[in-house]
């Protein structure tokens, strides 16, 4: 028997929280007018207590639900979250390969970590331990092997199968690297679409969402509850990236998390032109605008990753860090009059 999940290619993957996220939602058109009504905003974290913070300090604001080791999904309307402490499984369930079929055959996507050292038909194989998350989406029972999305090859967002003996493996040999990765790491996650849901994209509400980038504000307060950092959104983005850049160490994860930003433009603007809300020669416009941009982002992320393997995040020369922080400034000044272009078209 085969059981197989809607699924596809995401249009952003440098994550799994979003790549899973929108592998699913792409598969289902009646979710389109919400994948478009949001992925704007970006936000930037600087710590203010001694807690340990995620090194990579920003992403895009659709990754954070505001609540601690409560996932992005809980807050979209397509989709039903529930999680399962892994411990907790292993109590219930000697043999996980049938629980988690019966969860694919009652229509929920699982998402949980697995050591990469045990798959043998993957890169990571023997090798060192990898513990990396996994979204299973589907089985084929012929030849007794998971479905599975996730990043098996060149740290690129792929389908993949996994044997049922591979995954039990991979599944009992997942090490807790550390304190603060060890509650995320013992989460399974329990995805269910509704399919029966309904929802209407809201000219006003996105007008507000690229007003809140321009302004770099968050007019939800969505972060509200987590008081241990502070949090700079839209374009003070730049601000901060630059600051760490100069001062700090230099992570080309952030640039990414631009370059994502921009990527979802990009794909957002047939969309609105499609529903009416501009003309093609204005959508062909900004088309090209948005491009300029993710070539100036893609450029900043290439210079990184070239000169990350001589300096490493934070030895790299003054004349450097200072073309590359002009060069974020400069990126920043178009975005803006990209931004605003847009948002004074559609007021």
């Amino acid at each position: 028997m085969t059981r197989e999940l809607q699924i596809t290619k995401p249009y952003i993957s440098s994550y799994p929280g979003i790549a899973n996220f929108l592998s699913i939602l792409q598969s289902h058109p009646q979710a389109e007018d919400w994948i478009f009504q949001n992925f704007i905003q970006v936000v930037y974290y600087e710590n203010i207590s001694n807690q340990y913070l995620h090194e990579m300090t920003g992403s895009l604001l659709d990754l954070e639900s505001g609540l601690w080791l409560i996932g992005q999904y809980s807050y979209c309307p397509f989709f039903s979250q529930y999680i399962l402490n892994r411990e907790i499984l292993h109590q219930c369930n000697s043999d996980i390969v049938p629980f988690f079929k019966k969860m694919i055959d009652d229509n929920y996507y699982v998402i949980l970590y697995i050591n990469h050292k045990m798959l043998s038909n993957t890169p990571f194989y023997q090798k060192e331990d990898h513990d990396n998350p996994v979204m299973i989406y589907g089985y084929d029972d012929d030849t007794e092997e998971f479905l599975v999305a996730g990043y098996f090859y060149h740290n690129l967002y792929s389908f993949h199968r996994i044997t049922y003996q591979d995954f039990i493996r991979a599944e009992e040999n997942v090490r807790n690297s550390n304190d603060y990765s060890n509650d995320y790491i013992q989460r399974i996650q329990f995805l269910h679409f509704r399919p029966n849901m309904e929802y209407i994209f809201n000219k006003e509400e996105f007008l507000q969402y690229l007003l809140d980038y321009l302004e770099s504000k968050d007019h939800t307060n969505k972060l509200y509850f987590i008081t241990d950092k502070k949090y700079y959104y839209g374009l003070s983005f730049y601000d901060k990236m630059a600051e760490q850049f100069a001062r700090h160490s230099i992570d080309e994860r952030l640039v990414q998390s631009l370059f994502d930003q921009k990527e979802m433009m990009l794909v957002r603007l047939p969309f609105l032109y499609k529903n009416h809300y501009f003309t093609r020669a204005h959508m062909e416009n900004l088309i090209q605008k948005t491009d300029d941009v993710i070539k100036k982002l893609e450029t900043i992320r290439n210079v990184i990753l070239k000169n990350r393997i001589i300096y490493g995040e934070s030895g790299w020369p003054q004349h450097l860090k200072n073309e590359l922080v002009d060069a974020i400034y400069t990126t920043q000044k178009i975005d803006y009059q990209l931004t605003k272009e847009l948002y004074d078209y559609l007021k």
